[in-house]
């Protein structure tokens, strides 16, 4: 892996009219394309910080031993989804909702709730920059919860909890201590 460094980064990058910016990337964690959506602060003239190369990075180093934990963390949302929504499926004599909602979703483990989802699209937003910590989103939108989707959050690298849509990373600097 390439390290990211500014120039090629600012290269890469295709702005919008609000001055945030994406960029399409190879990353070898998921092995193929992605899309990296980059959100300076509105008014910054399209400027990118040091922490969000350093996010960007992060990403990029994100390795095969950090599968197991987003596979856990997707089926943790997938599960809670499936415990507190319904989803209208048919329910067959001597099942739950719950179980039905398994078996129409085809997901029992966490290695099948991974299989159900598309490369996710990554986000890193500048207001994060205030955290002593550096924090990534890998947004899914999973079947089971296409409206909201799936936030993974990294933070310096390594997934550590799940959020669904707009997550709040200050919540993980209180954690931290």
């Amino acid at each position: 892996m390439q390290e990211m460094t500014r120039e090629r980064l600012l290269k890469l990058c295709n702005w919008d009219d609000l001055n945030f910016a994406s960029f399409v990337i190879h990353s070898d964690f998921f092995e193929e394309e992605v899309e990296i959506a980059v959100r300076p602060a509105y008014d910054s003239r399209r400027r990118i910080t040091d922490k969000m190369i350093a996010c960007v990075n992060d990403f990029l180093a994100l390795s095969q031993e950090h599968l197991p934990k987003v596979k856990e963390l997707l089926y943790a949302h997938c599960e809670l989804c499936f415990e507190t929504t319904s989803y209208g499926v048919d329910i067959h004599e001597g099942e739950t909702e719950e179980e039905a909602t398994r078996r129409e979703f085809e997901v029992y483990s966490a290695a099948d709730a991974y299989r159900q989802v598309q490369v996710p699209k990554i986000g890193i937003d500048e207001k994060h920059d205030r955290y002593k910590n550096r924090y990534v989103e890998l947004l899914f939108y999973p079947p089971w919860e296409q409206e909201h989707g799936c936030n993974i959050i990294l933070q310096n690298g390594i997934p550590i909890d799940w959020q669904e849509s707009m997550p709040h990373m200050g919540k993980y600097e209180q954690e931290d201590g």
